[in-house]
């Protein structure tokens, strides 16, 4: 710092008073600008905040991707907020601070950072729409994101069907953290509900490490059944019989409507079964009648009492029984004796007596 002071003189020797002290100030030192809080890396905000500081008052210029509205400095902390940026990764972005002696400070280098504003995207693979299912749901699915991040985690949910859109209540099953970094994330889940049987819709919901949350993917009326259909009703005719009898049934589940029915004679196994059509010809309902018309391909079994079972499989592939017995009588009846009867002792035969077995 320097301090001026000057008078005037003519020809003849005549001067002014000497003037006030001027100070001047001679600045050949540039600024110091220091990074204090970088952009947050990836980020979803497409105009971040950036925080630095200088040890002079200035005027900011801006290299690279990055601008801003702000172009003053303070000494101290400074925070300026970016213009829009383009999804992607920004490394050459720059700041410089030039003192008002014009000394440029050297540009500071804002730290690579990620602009994502895009939510991923995610699908199932399993289940399908409309499914059955008698031992846990197997949730499959994989889930993308662009441009330079990943998935972070996928949050699974579930609510019962019969919900109205506007009444539903989405509860968590589990998150599936991509601990890997996988790009595309393919998540599985086991999930056995803990509200047990019933028919269920399922939500993934895909987060990735910008924070970008997806409108998310869901699967519709999954049925999850582990109860066996019910079969009652058996009727079998003629009864007894000499050749393959009628069969009648009516099997019944509760959620996943009959898909299929069998029967055997003598084999709780059903090691060789034969199929037992439903009555209307076409397996759709909850509760089907089950019908097989007089001479079938039901093999012949022997003489005698035997046990006929009818089997019936749901659509989640739980399979249910029950029996009846009926009797095949294929022997003709055998003359063991004849009599002759005179019931009213005149000499005359007026009846005749057969004994058969």
């Amino acid at each position: 710092m320097y301090y001026w002071q000057v008078r005037a003189c003519d020809g003849l020797g005549n001067c002014s008073d000497w003037s006030g002290p001027w100070q001047v100030t001679v600045d050949s030192v540039a600024p110091t600008l220091t990074q204090i809080t970088p952009v947050s890396n990836p980020t979803n905000d497409a105009t971040p905040n950036y925080i630095f500081s200088s040890d002079e008052t200035g005027t900011i210029s801006y290299g690279g991707d990055c601008s801003s509205a702000t172009t003053t400095a303070v000494t101290g902390n400074n925070t300026v907020t970016f213009n829009a940026l383009s999804d992607g990764t920004h490394s050459n972005c720059t700041i410089t601070v030039t003192d008002p002696a014009g000394n440029p400070s050297d540009p500071l280098s804002v730290s690579t950072f990620t602009v994502d504003t895009q939510a991923p995207v995610s699908s199932f693979s399993s289940p399908v729409d409309g499914s059955f299912w008698n031992t846990s749901i197997d949730i499959q699915g994989s889930s993308t994101d662009v441009p330079d991040t990943t998935v972070d985690y996928v949050r699974l949910f579930y609510r019962e069907s019969v919900e109205e859109d506007e009444d539903f209540v989405w509860i968590e099953i589990d998150t599936v953290e991509n601990t890997e970094g996988d790009e595309p994330f393919n998540w599985n889940y086991s999930w056995e509900p803990a509200d047990g049987e019933g028919i269920y819709d399922i939500m993934a919901e895909a987060t990735d490490t910008a924070g970008n949350t997806e409108e998310s993917p869901v699967v519709e009326e999954v049925t999850y059944d582990v109860t066996e259909p019910s079969v009652t009703d058996i009727s079998i005719s003629p009864d007894p019989t000499n050749h393959p009898p009628s069969i009648l049934a009516l099997a019944t589940d509760l959620l996943s409507r009959i898909a299929s029915a069998i029967f055997q004679v003598d084999d709780e196994a059903f090691s060789d079964p034969i199929d037992l059509p439903a009555l209307d010809g076409v397996f759709d309902s909850l509760s089907e009648n089950l019908f097989i018309d007089e001479d079938n391909t039901m093999p012949y079994p022997g003489e005698g009492l035997h046990t006929l079972y009818v089997g019936a499989y749901d659509f989640a592939g739980n399979f249910g029984y029950n029996f009846a017995s009926f009797t095949v009588d294929t022997t003709a009846p055998t003359l063991e004796s004849t009599e002759t009867q005179d019931t009213n002792g005149n000499g005359k035969i007026d009846a005749i007596k057969l004994t058969f077995s």
